[in-house]
């Protein structure tokens, strides 16, 4: 059962190590972007253009009578 958990945390470091690895790669590569794709990367991964959209669709509403 030690043998067991010590592997399993192990393991869990390893993946860990992984995940920090993966992510520090990933904000090399956004400080490499130029302004115009930075700013377009922001605007798609906050969803701006849905929430315009979703905005606009509740104010056009028209109310049937």
């Amino acid at each position: 059962m030690i043998k067991y958990k010590e592997f399993e945390i192990s393991k869990t470091k390893e993946i860990g190590m992984e995940g920090i690895a993966y992510w520090k790669n990933k904000i090399t590569e956004f400080g490499k972007l130029s302004k115009k794709e930075a700013v377009r990367l922001l605007i798609k991964a906050e969803k701006i253009e849905a929430k315009i959209r979703t905005i606009e669709r509740a104010i056009n509403t028209r109310i049937q009578a």
